[in-house]
């Protein structure tokens, strides 16, 4: 990996490390990836096998060769040669990690739409290049990021290496797709409405009955994020504040400066009343 020279460690986990790296040949910054097939907890434990190698690189090798505005597009991907450790790289895209923009608060329901039809639209285009239909990319909140997040906010999606070299537990049907959901609207495993989320509530019933429904399916079936429900949203539901990435959580303040300014007048006119009336 001499191409590529280690600048920083921009996360860490038990999976493996990401570095913000430069490529020496194309003079930019990369993200490159070193996986710990086994845990980083697997004291000597070894890379691949031969085998798992030359399927690994090979898959790299078609996916450098595709591109899709909502995925990064990877640019190299092999073993190292010492240990037979995988690694990828990819393009390195600015911005936050959607954990880190949304810090426990939930999304807007039109938004989310928004967001698992990209992920489904992404997953369709690596299906088609894998041969294989499944859930390609990671669809952790923090393996997902957000560009603009106030302004035009874009997302950008990454593929899930143990996904096609099955060295992990790592579910490839819709079962991830619902999780995202779920930890984006705040429901858990609460029981939701249907009309809920603009019809995510109802959308999720019918994937958790169905996990391995075609990704086509899976996509006709998605509310239109534009939908007003004539109903009231269920009292799992936490405030919206329509138009921002962000719902603002009710144990956090999201009283605007309006609504402080007529509480204080409010505060001292009772106040004056009150003094009045003593004197």
């Amino acid at each position: 990996m001499t191409r590529f020279e280690i600048q920083d460690i921009a996360y860490q986990s038990q999976d493996g490390v990401t570095y913000r790296a430069l490529d020496t040949s194309t003079n930019r910054i990369v993200s490159l990836r070193r996986f710990l097939p086994f845990g980083q907890d697997e004291e000597g434990g070894e890379g691949l096998d031969p085998e798992e190698c030359k399927v690994f690189s090979s898959a790299c090798q078609r996916l450098s060769e595709i591109e899709h505005p909502a995925l990064r597009t990877t640019i190299l991907g092999d073993t190292d040669p010492i240990d037979r450790m995988p690694f990828i790289v990819t393009e390195w895209i600015e911005g936050e990690s959607l954990a880190t923009v949304l810090e426990g608060n939930t999304m807007d329901p039109s938004m989310v739409i928004d967001l698992v039809r990209q992920a489904i639209d992404v997953c369709k285009f690596l299906s088609e290049t894998l041969e294989n239909q499944a859930v390609w990319i990671d669809t952790r909140l923090d393996a997902i990021i957000v560009s603009n997040p106030n302004d035009n906010p874009t997302f950008s999606f990454r593929i899930c290496p143990w996904k096609w070299l099955g060295t992990q537990s790592h579910q490839k049907d819709l079962t991830g797709i619902v999780s995202m959901v779920e930890a984006l609207m705040g429901w858990g495993s609460k029981p939701v409405s249907d009309n809920a989320g603009r019809g995510l509530g109802g959308w999720l019933k019918l994937v958790r009955r169905s996990p391995l429904m075609n990704l086509d399916d899976a996509l006709k079936s998605l509310p239109d994020q534009t939908t007003q429900l004539a109903v009231e949203p269920t009292t799992n539901e936490v405030p919206r504040l329509a138009g921002q990435i962000i719902v603002a959580n009710p144990s956090k303040s999201f009283f605007t400066k309006t609504s402080v300014t007529v509480m204080a007048l409010s505060a001292c006119l009772t106040a004056s009343v009150v003094f009045f009336f003593y004197q």
